[in-house]
């Protein structure tokens, strides 16, 4: 495999399961574009996006509480940074 596509997998694998995990098995197309073009994808700023990914997760879980018809919730995001962070 070439570097590129090293990084590429292991992106991929990072975001879908560590820092940006959603509900759902599959990864989220958001952070998939960066990916593209792996030597580029250090010009994304990727702590922002995970920050902003796990509030979007955070309000969509805290808008799914209030409705009562819902036997499952699940909260997405990186759940790590709230340990860490000491919010948890």
């Amino acid at each position: 495999m070439s570097n590129e596509d090293v990084i590429q997998n292991f992106m991929v694998v990072a975001l879908g399961t560590f820092l940006c995990p959603n509900l759902t098995q599959f990864p989220i197309s958001e952070y998939l574009m960066p990916l593209v073009d792996a030597l580029k994808c250090r010009e994304w700023n990727w702590c922002e996006f995970v920050y902003q990914w796990l509030m979007m997760q955070i309000r969509k879980y805290s808008d799914l509480k209030k409705k009562a018809e819902h036997c499952f919730i699940g909260v997405g995001g990186c759940l790590y940074l709230l340990c860490v962070s000491g919010l948890l």
